[in-house]
């Protein structure tokens, strides 16, 4: 029955019940149930108790519905974009590869449109959504990216939508695509009596954790979970400086951020320069112009942020624009020098061009308004 015709009913018969016992009290009818008002009203709340945990219920099941037509609409667009354009370099040459590849998209769109009415799916539809998104990527990262699948056969389990991919797109996203060299990401999925364990490891840059704790015997504790520091409350306010600079050397470690001592630049056989050597301290860098997505002026010192990792310099963005002018680098802002190669369009906010988009990775660059024709012009825009 229909929740609100269940209120409705249980509504009539409380105040039937009510018009019944004063009809009786008032000596107008006579009944032989008596006074029937405390029956009913015990009857009605037990209804109305019915009625809220069925109402709840359903109010759940529609978040969970919401919530995962919001996770299937979160199809990221620098992946679809980045993957296009893959598809469309291998057309030339490989029209195979590009069969194979459009198949796998095919297969990824299909898992992230699905309907919201489709609140499981089975195993084995999660694993092929998964499998052909870690496909499509490990086109465009190469050797940087290496997948590992341990998975019991005849596990035929159904599964909430979409509860695998997104974890394995983040991993990929802020574990490992920010990973200079790239890494592995592993998925197991183990079946032990009644219970399958699924896990999604990588060896990523992680997340660097600070150990807080009250408890000086429970410091110890900082070291099973990786921390990078431990601190005792109260917090000391030297003490959390210390902790920051550590997660700041932690980062730097990863990601490459060091000072470059030495710079050169490599030119090749069209007398145009298409490497750089960095060094820093003891070791020697050498990048690929090409692999260089922009530089922008950071505390005194500039940044080189590239494909696979950041590094800093301590010349200045003036150095840097008039060495790769001629590689197609373009000065979008005082802060700024951005390679064209990976501009993918110019975004217009309130009525002026604010920010240009590169096609790799999430990345976002601003533009002064004395410089938005000279990006036109290179974009080829009257």
């Amino acid at each position: 029955m229909d929740l609100a015709v269940t209120i409705f009913v249980a509504n009539l018969l409380f105040v039937l019940s009510i018009i019944h016992d004063v009809l009786v009290g008032s000596y107008i009818i006579k009944s032989p149930l008596g006074e029937v008002f405390s029956y009913a009203f015990f009857i009605y709340m037990c209804v109305m108790v019915v009625v809220l945990l069925l109402k709840s219920d359903l109010i759940e099941k529609k978040y969970l519905k919401s919530q995962l037509n919001f996770l299937h609409a979160q199809i990221n667009p620098h992946f679809l974009y980045n993957t296009i354009s893959t598809i469309r370099a291998y057309s030339k040459d490989n029209p195979e590869k590009t069969a194979e590849m459009l198949d796998y998209l095919s297969v990824y769109l299909r898992g992230k449109l699905k309907k919201g009415d489709d609140i499981f799916t089975s195993l084995k539809e999660e694993m092929e959504l998964v499998n052909a998104y870690l496909t499509l990527e490990k086109v465009r990262f190469e050797e940087r990216l290496e997948v590992e699948y341990d998975i019991d056969d005849n596990i035929d389990i159904i599964i909430p939508c979409l509860v695998i991919q997104p974890i394995v797109e983040n991993a990929v996203k802020h574990g490992l695509s920010k990973k200079p060299g790239g890494g592995r990401i592993k998925i197991t999925v183990k079946k032990d009596s009644d219970n399958v364990f699924i896990t999604i490891a990588d060896n990523g840059i992680g997340i660097k954790t600070v150990f807080i704790t009250a408890y000086k015997e429970h410091a110890v504790k900082a070291f099973g979970v990786s921390a990078v520091h431990y601190l005792l409350k109260p917090v000391k306010k030297e003490d959390l400086k210390e902790a920051v600079n550590r997660v700041s050397e932690a980062k730097k470690l990863e990601t490459g951020l060091g000072e470059a001592n030495s710079i050169s630049f490599i030119k090749g056989s069209a007398g145009v320069s298409e490497k750089i050597s960095i060094q820093e301290s003891d070791d020697i860098s050498v990048i690929k112009i090409i692999d260089i997505l922009y530089i922008y002026a950071h505390s005194g010192n500039t940044i080189i942020t590239t494909k696979f990792g950041t590094y800093k310099s301590r010349k200045g963005l003036q150095f840097w624009e008039e060495r790769l002018n001629e590689n197609g680098f373009l000065r979008c802002h005082k802060s700024y020098l951005i390679n064209t190669e990976y501009i993918s369009k110019m975004i217009h906010v309130l009525g002026e061009y604010k920010e240009l988009e590169l096609c790799y990775g999430d990345v976002h660059i601003p533009i002064s308004r004395r410089k938005v024709k000279e990006v036109k012009d290179w974009m080829g825009v009257v």
